[in-house]
């Protein structure tokens, strides 16, 4: 049998994958490299190597390195420009995002995983995890630019943290200078903003290490490969060491809890992205550009709200219920058949079932789609009661559907558990006189230190949960 089917059909992925596996030398067959992805199998031989060949099957994520190339944008979806998920031939993209953001002409190391709880603690700012950048520059810096850098730069909003600054060699001729940064944070432009800090201009920008990880030489921009255990075991050394796990899997979040209440986008499905795509191209239908500051205005607004929302806003044609029938439409194939779980949800619910704690399901979306999306997962079977906020008065941050949901069940608010990836369902829940789980969501990524402050609980993965 062909190798590439072989190791397919034993689980170690996709042909594709695994032919990207046998390419880059880590598969041994009787003790000799084979990188030929034809090579004939015979009954009998031993197959080893790397010990990163049984990963995606012996753990619960999976993570790549790749080498991302200049004019791709570091997204998990974008309606206008390519993203580093394009680049991604595996057929496993549910739940995978990148870790962190490179700039879009800056190329280098970018790691992408399912293993949401990781790629929070390496992209928190508490964690002060390094990362290295070579970058040429148009400029030399000078000694007393370096021991700025050393002390931390103040901007007009933020004061950047030490960062080092090393240089490679300089042409005083032409004022250029080769360099490399290493720094702590990870702000928009942050590196091209210390350079200017200090008098010079990054013209060319490449990420060559990431918590102790270094780029592979061997790819080439836009190509990638699945880490190694080692790779991977450093990325975990480096966001768990520093790791502040006061809220995070918290075992006593469901003592004296009756009832558990989910929102469903972002928090159960993996979905918030298609909603601003969807919300792109009915705006451009009507030739209205997508207005940075609408996602803030129309967050936890039921699904009815939204529509007159954007009836007053943008002056529709349509009426409000055709609205919402273009959005259902356009959002029902989606639901069906591109929305994933996000991780350990389904694990996390038969649990729940099994201590006999009451679910239901309040949602900020319509019936239409909330079953849908429930029934394409097959986890409708898990909830007891599902409600949308278009059933009462007000949308989140007021507390009405959770209490609506809460009476539907027969638990009293002060035995509900809400889980929420938004701030405004965080407030509903507090006015609910409910506990809060926050989830990790990469869509509301900005918001993530206000939501650990907020609520009383906090889980990046439904994988590492408290039942």
């Amino acid at each position: 049998m062909r190798l590439d089917k072989y190791l397919a059909n034993n689980g170690y992925g996709s042909r594709s994958e695994v032919k990207k596996l046998i390419a880059a030398g880590m598969i041994r067959i009787d003790g000799t490299v084979v990188k030929d992805s034809g090579f004939n199998v015979k009954e009998g031989s031993v197959i080893d190597g790397l010990p990163d060949i049984s990963h995606k099957v012996s753990t619960a994520h999976i993570y790549y390195m790749m080498n991302k190339p200049a004019g791709v944008i570091t997204a998990a979806s974008d309606a206008v420009c390519k993203t580093v998920m394009d680049l991604l031939s595996t057929d496993r993209k549910n739940g995978l995002n990148p870790v962190g953001r490179l700039d879009k002409d800056t190329e280098g190391l970018l790691i992408i995983t399912d293993d949401g709880e990781l790629n929070h603690f390496l992209t928190s700012p508490k964690r002060n995890v390094p990362k290295r950048y070579f970058a040429i520059m148009d400029g030399i810096p000078d000694e007393e630019g370096i021991q700025r850098l050393r002390e931390g730069i103040r901007f007009k909003d933020f004061i950047s943290r030490p960062a080092q600054l090393e240089i490679i060699d300089t042409d005083e001729a032409s004022g250029t200078s080769r360099v490399y940064f290493t720094v702590t944070e990870g702000r928009f432009h942050e590196i091209k903003r210390l350079a200017a800090a200090i008098g010079c201009d990054v013209k060319y920008l490449k990420r060559t290490m990431f918590a102790g990880v270094k780029l592979d030489d061997g790819l080439k921009p836009g190509e990638y490969r699945i880490m190694t255990d080692e790779e991977a075991g450093r990325l975990r050394k480096a966001a768990y060491e520093t790791s502040d796990k006061k809220q995070d899997g918290a075992r006593e979040m469901l003592e004296n809890v009756d009832a558990v209440i989910f929102d469903l986008d972002g928090t159960l499905v993996d979905s918030m992205w298609m909603w601003k795509e969807i919300d792109i191209e009915y705006l451009g239908g009507m030739g209205i550009e997508y207005p940075e500051d609408l996602h803030s205005c129309i967050d936890g607004m039921s699904f009815t709200e939204t529509a007159v929302y954007f009836k007053e806003r943008f002056n529709t044609p349509e009426d409000v219920d055709s609205i919402k029938d273009t959005w259902n439409e356009m959002a029902r194939d989606m639901y069906a058949h591109r929305v994933g779980l996000k991780p350990g949800v389904a694990g996390f619910l038969e649990k729940l079932k099994n201590r006999g704690i009451k679910t239901g399901v309040a949602s900020s979306n319509s019936m239409e789609l909330v079953l849908t999306v429930l029934e394409a997962l097959n986890i409708r079977k898990f909830f007891d009661e599902i409600h949308t906020s278009c059933e009462v008065e007000h949308g989140k941050p007021f507390p009405d559907i959770f209490l609506l949901v809460a009476e539907r069940l027969g638990v009293a608010p002060g035995k509900c558990l809400v889980f929420e990836d938004i701030i405004p369902g965080i407030k509903a829940a507090h006015a609910a006189n409910m506990k809060v789980c926050a989830v990790y969501d990469s869509f509301s990524e900005a918001d993530d230190d206000q939501k650990r402050e907020m609520a009383d609980y906090y889980l990046t993965d439904y994988s590492n949960n408290p039942v």
